[in-house]
């Protein structure tokens, strides 16, 4: 370090270091995604897009609180929800393995019962599909998806960019290749109500890994992904609110001009009161800060975790307040 006075560089002024504080935040600021605002962001239309607001809609557990895998049961696990919550689901969303037989009673009922069904169908080895051999069965799906005569949801193979799924997902091209496969397929049977969301996992869009997996505009109707508020289970995680959960996601959605649905979310208890104030915010960051996304799904599960939306009454109330947001209303 110099000493010398005569040649030390001269200090700046108060006016300089200011100025110099100044550029160095906005070029901070430029770097970050910034989420449009409602008054400059116009969604684009689409297969069952509101053109405001969201799609509220539930994965319900189909063994908790006592309730069993009959028609019976299952029917009754969406009608007391609907009951407590106080309004009927927009969205009801469940899973069936990839070579589980669909459409069910599920899908009918739901239709006829003034909900949307999302098919949330699971993965299949991605090398195996583009050799043909599931090809038959992919079109037997497809005719019985044409047949339900009105739009669901599609959504195959969600979190294929995780790593607990590679074994089936193989490479980005192979999956790629495999959903332009069932694509296809589903399109030459004439299953043109089938609205396809493709879905990985949140967190990947930060680093670009979920970006990878994008089988094209063409092939997809809507962008979807899966985040969780993993604290405090997941000892290395911090709390995360909505916004900050998806907001690479929605970035990324914004950019290919796509409708965006929540696939799965979820929240645990944490101090007293946390649970129902992250629920209370989830409705004033969909509308202000992620305007893109037009579906939002829970996970009501107390699978690895307890995301019920009633594990304590003050959590059940503030679901229920968010269950009858206007913004949360788009059908009524």
């Amino acid at each position: 370090m110099h000493t010398n006075a005569t040649t030390a560089r001269q200090a700046p002024s108060r006016t300089q270091r200011l100025a110099l504080i100044v550029l160095a935040v906005a070029a901070v600021l430029a770097l970050l995604p910034t989420p449009p605002a409602n008054a400059a962001y116009a969604r684009p239309a689409g297969p069952l897009v509101p053109p405001t607001g969201v799609l509220f809609g539930e994965y319900l557990s189909p063994t908790d609180d006592g309730y069993t895998f009959t028609r019976t049961s299952q029917q009754a696990r969406i009608t007391d929800q609907e009951r407590r919550i106080g309004r009927q689901l927009d969205l009801s969303m469940y899973f069936y393995g990839w070579k589980s037989t669909f459409p069910s009673w599920r899908e009918q009922w739901h239709l006829d019962n003034g909900r949307t069904p999302v098919i949330s169908w699971a993965r299949g080895d991605t090398v195996r599909i583009n050799t043909g051999e599931f090809d038959a069965m992919i079109r037997a799906r497809a005719d019985g998806v044409k047949a339900l005569g009105q739009p669901v949801f599609i959504r195959w193979f969600q979190e294929m960019d995780g790593n607990w799924t590679a074994k089936e997902a193989h490479t980005p091209a192979d999956f790629i290749a495999a959903w332009r496969r069932i694509h296809r397929i589903f399109e030459q049977r004439g299953a043109t109500n089938a609205v396809w969301a493709w879905c990985p996992n949140a967190h990947n869009f930060a680093t670009g890994e979920s970006q990878r997996w994008y089988p094209g505009d063409d092939q997809v109707d809507w962008i979807c992904a899966d985040g969780y508020n993993w604290a405090p289970g997941r000892a290395r995680d911090d709390w995360r609110t909505t916004f900050e959960i998806f907001e690479a996601f929605h970035a990324f959605g914004v950019s290919r001009n796509k409708p965006m649905m929540v696939g799965e979310t979820g929240v645990q208890e944490r101090r007293t009161g946390e649970k129902a104030e992250w629920f209370r915010q989830v409705a004033p960051m969909l509308r202000d800060q992620l305007p893109g996304i037009a579906a939002w799904i829970y996970f009501d599960s107390n699978k690895l975790y307890d995301w019920r939306s009633r594990s304590t009454s003050a959590s059940a109330t503030a679901f229920r307040e968010l269950a009858n947001d206007p913004y949360m209303n788009t059908r009524r």
